[in-house]
């Protein structure tokens, strides 16, 4: 069974995290896949548009969500690196994340705050509640 988007977001983190440089996005998709151990017909299975795969829409999505919180950026269009508060969230859960972690930073939106400022200050302080 292919994850939910906010299933993806720690195995994203961690893949990224295991590169010293930012990533093209094709290498995380086949990384985050082998990570959660998708077969072939889960990898091949496709949104209902027939444009995408499922898994790597959902693996999109939670990178956008780890965006929104600071954790992750790009570098260019399709490329990704996590960033030092991403770094900083990974090391202060050696443990993996919780259900709570993965609540927060799949509900964050852009919709919190146009201004860059606000939205990062929010962001911080729905990760210090945890």
């Amino acid at each position: 069974m292919i994850p939910t988007y906010d299933y993806f977001i720690e195995p994203l983190l961690k893949v990224l995290a295991g590169s010293a440089q930012a990533m093209k996005t094709s290498e995380v998709y086949k990384k985050v896949a082998d990570l959660v151990g998708l077969s072939d017909e889960e990898r091949a299975a496709l949104v209902p548009s027939g444009l995408h795969a499922i898994y790597k829409n959902r693996i999109g999505w939670a990178q956008h969500r780890t965006q929104l919180n600071g954790l992750t950026g790009r570098k260019t269009y399709s490329v990704w690196q996590l960033t030092d508060k991403g770094r900083q969230f990974l090391a202060e859960r050696p443990g993996g994340l919780t259900d709570a972690d993965r609540e927060l930073l799949a509900i964050a939106t852009s919709a919190n705050s146009d201004d860059a400022q606000e939205r990062d200050r929010l962001a911080d302080d729905r990760l210090r509640r945890v």
